[in-house]
């Protein structure tokens, strides 16, 4: 039996092949039938897969989903982010206004400087306004 011969079977044909043809078979000919029928299965999912897509997709639209939302359902994960999260800035250094630190990583170098000089922390810290 044929990939092709399984592909044409229909159910009732299949349901007719009893265990006892089965039993007969030996160990060889059970794997050759279990490849054909392996084949066949990814022949007709490959067959069916734009049907399917198409569903989902349609689906999807009408439910007023992203993809994103979709994906991150089946997969039980999150949607993928484009960079690191933006943290404010919590110190400003006095004397460089530009230069500002988030208070997460390795201090700078403009903020290790002033604290060499005897210079605090407190002093760097934005206060909630907005201003040094």
């Amino acid at each position: 039996m044929n990939t092709e011969a399984l592909t044409g079977m229909n159910t009732e044909a299949l349901t007719g092949m009893n265990t006892e043809a089965l039993t007969g078979m030996n160990l060889t000919q059970l794997l050759e039938l279990n490849g054909q029928v392996n084949a066949a299965l990814e022949a007709k999912r490959e067959e069916e897969k734009p049907q399917v897509l198409e569903k989902i997709r349609m689906l999807t639209e009408q439910a007023g989903l992203s993809a994103d939302e979709v994906a991150s359902h089946l997969t039980g994960k999150a949607p993928k982010r484009s960079g690191p999260a933006k943290v404010k800035p919590k110190y400003r250094d006095p004397t460089n206004p530009a230069n500002l630190w988030s208070g997460r990583g390795k201090r700078p170098k403009w903020l290790t400087t002033h604290l060499d000089a005897g210079g605090t922390l407190q002093e760097c810290l934005i206060e909630r306004g907005g201003g040094p």
